[in-house]
């Protein structure tokens, strides 16, 4: 049904631009799959994502919700994105996994927001840094649990 036909004044209704990240994200993965052969090349799916107008539309309004830019960076991309990045920094969880699985290695803009949670500060430590991880050490010292794993396994 278009609203756009039945509403008096459709300029009032809202445009695509407000649409809620999880349909805009639902909508640049169909376009990226419908959009690319079967077996196609990162080479070739990375030319397709920065001249396809729809699909940079689609991206350039994510980059601002956190879930949203991680799932691109981490499902669309398969690499950094630094447009994304200011929003993924703000989330510890997303930051966390855009530190292990696509950048491997630290993410400076995200550690204030890791360092937030203990059991995130950890795994950073653990698995991202392998070795201390002093900003998050505040947080890790409330669980004595975690603060002994750390002790023992990372430090």
């Amino acid at each position: 049904m278009n609203l756009y036909k039945l509403h008096s004044n459709p300029e009032e209704l809202i445009g695509d631009e407000t649409i809620v990240p999880s349909v805009q994200y639902r909508r640049l993965s169909q376009l990226v799959k419908q959009r690319k052969a079967p077996g196609l090349m990162n080479k070739m799916k990375n030319r397709l994502i920065n001249t396809d107008k729809e699909i940079k539309q689609i991206m350039d309004r994510l980059k601002n919700d956190p879930w949203a830019a991680g799932m691109i960076a981490r499902h669309i991309l398969d690499k950094p994105w630094p447009e994304g990045e200011p929003a993924i920094a703000k989330h510890p969880y997303l930051a966390l996994l855009y530190a292990r699985d696509i950048l491997a290695g630290p993410f400076p803009a995200g550690e204030p927001a890791i360092a937030s949670e203990r059991s995130y500060a950890f795994d950073y430590a653990n698995e991202v840094l392998r070795g201390r991880f002093p900003e998050g050490e505040p947080e890790i010292r409330k669980s004595k649990g975690l603060w002994k794993k750390y002790t023992t396994n990372v430090v």
